[in-house]
């Protein structure tokens, strides 16, 4: 696993690579602001349609409902850069392979139409889980924890899925990231998540762990090949 860190930042500096993340960023900032400008307006449109637009009433609404958001958002953000990435993901594995394992060969992989749906199923599915929990989150604590747990199943899901996908049929990348049933990778992708959390590096985190994780996988192949 450390050799995978090292390796992995080492590629995630190489310009070959790394304009594939400016290029993600850009994209995001294209789709996410348009959006939040609309969720914004809507926001205000139901404040003043339910009376809630003045008085102290207005600041307790704002105040309870940024909270929610912002929660909400947080834990959301790195889904969305993977999203966006995932659409150069193939070729910054393929360039790390031919880089540092050029005797491996890619003899079956998942679609990149399956890839698509799975990642929006799985999503979708985690929103769920995340707006079930949401009350929870007036128990500063309890539900900020368990939006963690939840938010790391999601990290994990989508990047293996991203990055191994490249390489492995659906079955076997489902197989890999399974979170509880003998799943690898899984001390790695707690790292990444970890890093994942922290204001502005949560970025970046998404394309390193892409570039992490391609280098475990194809070093386990090594290894296995010994």
């Amino acid at each position: 696993m450390k050799n995978a860190f090292i390796l992995g930042f080492s590629d995630a500096l190489t310009l070959k690579n790394i304009k594939f993340f400016f290029l993600s960023f850009v994209i995001l900032l294209l789709t996410v602001l348009p959006i939040y400008l609309l969720l914004s307006e809507v926001v205000e449109t139901l404040f003043e349609a339910n009376g809630l637009a003045e008085g102290w009433m207005s600041w307790v609404t704002h105040f309870i409902t940024q909270v929610l958001i912002g929660t909400f958002g947080y834990f959301l953000f790195v889904p969305m850069i993977f999203l966006v990435i995932s659409l150069f993901s193939e070729k910054i594995v393929e360039n790390i392979r031919k880089k540092r394992y050029p005797e491996i060969e890619v003899v079956e992989s998942t679609s990149a139409l399956a890839s698509l749906l799975a990642s929006l199923f799985i999503v979708l599915r985690y929103v769920l889980y995340f707006l079930l929990a949401s009350p929870l989150l007036l128990l500063f604590g309890i539900g900020h924890l368990l939006y963690a747990v939840i938010g790391f199943m999601l990290f994990r899901k989508l990047l293996l899925l991203d990055v191994l996908g490249t390489h492995l049929s659906y079955q076997e990348v489902s197989k890999q990231s399974s979170t509880f049933s003998g799943g690898k990778h899984v001390i790695a992708t707690l790292i990444l998540y970890l890093l994942s959390l922290i204001p502005l590096l949560n970025l970046f985190v998404p394309y390193f762990s892409i570039c992490v994780i391609a280098n475990q996988s194809f070093l386990c192949v090594n290894k296995k090949k010994r």
